[in-house]
């Protein structure tokens, strides 16, 4: 059988639509070639359009396959960051939730309003007048020009 028959039955076989990928790879490289008889060139667009959509599925194929990978690290570094977050958030509080007391006349108290209360209090009470300013932390020689 010549090459020119076993052509034409792939060619049969093809629009039977019973090829395998070996037989249409065959039917894609020989009508790609430059040697076609004229009574087979009428197939020729097909084969050379299949060829090149079979070489732009393979190239897109192989960038799909780089940019998954890519999503895959970066959605796992994402959830990884996200954890360790919450993993110190949890620990923080955890840790400093009994840590926010204060100590007022020897006892611990962890009331806040308590101790904004408190510390006012003891603010009021070490307040200072510019009387008391000027007579007790100014020397006699500076206090001419406060008073």
């Amino acid at each position: 059988m010549t090459k020119k028959e076993n052509i034409r039955k792939l060619l049969d076989k093809y629009f039977e639509g019973s090829t395998s990928c070996k037989e249409e790879q065959l039917l894609r490289n020989y009508f790609t070639s430059c040697n076609i008889p004229e009574d087979l060139k009428v197939y020729k667009p097909i084969f050379e359009y299949m060829d090149e959509q079979a070489k732009e599925v393979s190239t897109t194929k192989k960038t799909s396959i780089s940019h998954n990978i890519f999503l895959h690290y970066t959605w796992g570094a994402i959830a990884a960051t996200l954890l360790l977050i919450l993993g110190f958030t949890a620990y923080n509080n955890f840790n400093h939730s009994n840590n926010n007391y204060v100590i007022i006349n020897g006892e611990k108290y962890t009331n806040v309003r308590l101790a904004q209360q408190q510390a006012q209090k003891a603010f009021d009470e070490v307040s200072f007048s510019k009387d008391d300013v000027t007579n007790d932390l100014i020397p006699e020689d500076m206090k001419e020009g406060f008073e």
